[in-house]
């Protein structure tokens, strides 16, 4: 009689140790032991030789549907697989349908839920009209988490979310104690920045760049993870090119607060 459905032996790679010739068996779809030599008995075994068994990756910044009609979940999760990702957490932005309410998150999970060939979850929303009206109903509709922008590149499916309003929408999340993940520019420092750009008459590779100075980005996280540590919400930076961004973000978690940041390459 089998112990398990599954067991893989291998090299084992784990967070603290590599286990040589050792092995992974599973029961009801969960990792349930972990060990060195001869693997348990199981329904399926896989010998992998001296091969590298890791645990599966998790990407958290995908943008699947962010624009019509072109991957859509069959290749971003298939791409996902090949690269060792058995996860990954969709972008809110999708056009046509961005995930502001329970409906737009249905839609969404039907739409993956016929695709996907790995597992994934959701970013959720708010459209700035409604204020964080419909934060409570995305939670209850399964989303994972919730993204906003202190810069605006379109009023609908990208909005700025001034300061007052992300207040109120960390205030919301905080008692479900999902996280608020913010895409970090401050938009007025940004806009002048490009305005000069332009006045140089820079349209090339620079340009981008040049209307990114540090400080555009340093300010916003400030603002970022100072609204989470007045709301008691988890506040993720979702994009940081910057070495002090991650002082900032450790000194946050140095005082107590869930401040989080995500490499930015």
């Amino acid at each position: 009689m089998s112990d398990f459905d599954l067991s893989l032996s291998g090299t084992i790679v784990l967070p603290d140790r590599i286990i040589e010739a050792g092995y992974v068996a599973v029961r009801d779809g969960k990792i349930a032991a972990i060990g060195q030599g001869a693997a348990p008995a199981a329904r399926t075994r896989h010998d992998l030789g001296r091969a590298l068994i890791l645990p599966g990756a998790m990407d958290a910044q995908v943008h699947s549907l962010s624009q019509k009609n072109q991957e859509g979940f069959a290749w971003s999760t298939r791409s996902a697989a090949a690269g060792g990702v058995t996860t990954i957490v969709d972008m809110p932005y999708d056009e046509g349908n961005v995930v502001n309410s329970a409906e737009a998150v249905r839609i969404k999970v039907a739409a993956a839920g016929a695709e996907a060939l790995v597992d994934f979850a959701l970013y959720g929303t708010v459209n700035p009209t409604e204020g964080a009206s419909r934060i409570l109903e995305q939670v209850e509709a399964g989303v994972a988490a919730f993204k906003f922008s202190t810069f605006g590149t379109d009023p609908i499916r990208f909005p700025r979310i001034p300061p007052a309003l992300l207040e109120e929408c960390f205030a919301a999340i905080a008692p479900t104690g999902l996280t608020a993940g913010v895409h970090n520019e401050d938009d007025e420092y940004v806009r002048a920045a490009m305005d000069k750009v332009k006045a140089l008459g820079i349209t090339d590779w620079r340009a981008h760049a040049m209307s990114r100075p540090p400080l555009t980005e340093l300010l916003a996280t400030l603002q970022i993870y100072e609204t989470g540590a007045a709301t008691g919400c988890p506040a993720h930076i979702v994009h940081c090119s910057l070495s002090r961004g991650y002082d900032i973000a450790a000194s946050y978690r140095q005082q107590g607060f869930a401040a989080t940041i995500e490499c930015c390459i």
